[in-house]
């Protein structure tokens, strides 16, 4: 059987202790939700940051696609170039030939002209 004041001891020390629990349980509901309020603003702020990045990621992709479309109209214009180049060889080189053809050509009506009505 406890003496005189041990029983009264142990319950104080043990509502003490409960107490102490309650008070570190409380501390760490508190600090449970200070760190989930945190968790919320870190992940809105990281939401933002991942909008920024996709938005930046799309205007250098609008910015690339941009460029890659000029250097291929450089390509196309520089190759319409040639080309155009290529065709007025072409063209004179066929102005030439026409012209040698018509020159024969006279050359042999007057040979067979004269051939005909001999002087």
């Amino acid at each position: 059987m406890p003496r005189g004041g041990e029983g009264d001891h142990s319950q104080n020390g043990e509502a003490e202790a409960l107490a102490r629990l309650r008070e570190h349980e409380h501390e760490l509901d508190r600090r449970l939700e200070e760190a989930g309020r945190e968790a919320k603003a870190l992940l809105a702020e990281a939401s933002q940051e991942a909008e920024r990045l996709k938005e930046r990621a799309k205007a250098e992709l609008g910015e690339a696609v941009e460029r890659l479309r000029l250097e291929q109209a450089r390509e196309v214009a520089r190759a319409l170039a040639g080309i155009k180049e290529d065709t007025g060889r072409r063209v004179q080189a066929l102005r030439y030939q026409a012209e040698l053809n018509r020159e024969r050509a006279l050359a042999w009506l007057v040979t067979q002209v004269k051939g005909r009505n001999p002087p």
